[in-house]
């Protein structure tokens, strides 16, 4: 019997690690940029790179860009490209690229009823006995509870980058005269970035802006 409740709380353990294993905050590493402005201007339009960071699931590229024209410039996210330490360029997630990544850190194929469930079904095998299906049962609560407040923080943390995104994610737009405007692009993981490569469209003509570091 004290062999099972040994084995009993080896197992809670195990099961409460793998729990706060799928707790991962968003931090966002920057990576250090040049002190000098990364921007470039054509024919009264300026692109320029603000910040770059790496998160566990995605890249982020800031970028903002300032019309001095007569005329509007339209921007689409899809043509800006960032720059890897292999020469070639990468595109930018979708939006609902972006937001799958976001979401799969809430760890929704591992939840408290599943982590109870497998609990129960390997006490049916190790705790035969009335006392410890008893200290099983209570041990299962422990860790169902545990298990929630981290989905919980999980959750949280997925719709705080959600909100992120929504506030200052870069969308496809039109850049009225006069204007400079800014946000946040999202690309695939990358451990640095060497520069950016945007396409903007004026009047039907395709301007190309690119910046190395």
């Amino acid at each position: 019997m004290r062999g099972n409740k040994y084995l009993i709380t080896s197992i809670g353990l195990l099961l409460v690690i793998f729990c706060l294993s799928c707790a991962h905050r968003s931090k966002i590493t920057r990576q250090s940029l040049p002190k000098t402005v990364l921007a470039k201007t054509i024919a009264g339009i300026e692109f320029s790179v603000v910040d770059f960071g790496v998160a566990r699931d995605w890249s982020q590229l800031e970028v903002a860009i300032s019309n001095n024209r007569e005329e509007p410039v339209y921007v689409e996210t899809k043509k800006i490209y960032l720059l890897t330490e292999k020469g070639y360029y990468i595109e930018p997630y979708s939006d609902r690229e972006i937001t799958k990544k976001m979401q799969i850190k809430t760890g929704k194929l591992v939840t408290p009823l599943t982590l109870s469930t497998l609990a129960v079904g390997v006490g049916a095998l190790i705790a035969p006995g009335k006392k410890d299906r008893e200290a099983l049962g209570k041990a299962t609560v422990a860790l169902a509870a545990g298990a929630l407040a981290h989905e919980g923080l999980k959750r949280e943390t997925a719709s705080k980058d959600e909100i992120q995104k929504k506030d200052f994610g870069f969308k496809d737009k039109k850049v009225p005269t006069q204007l400079k405007i800014g946000g946040i692009i999202y690309y695939p993981p990358i451990e640095r970035a060497y520069g950016a490569k945007a396409y903007l469209d004026v009047e039907g003509e395709e301007v190309i802006f690119e910046i190395k570091f």
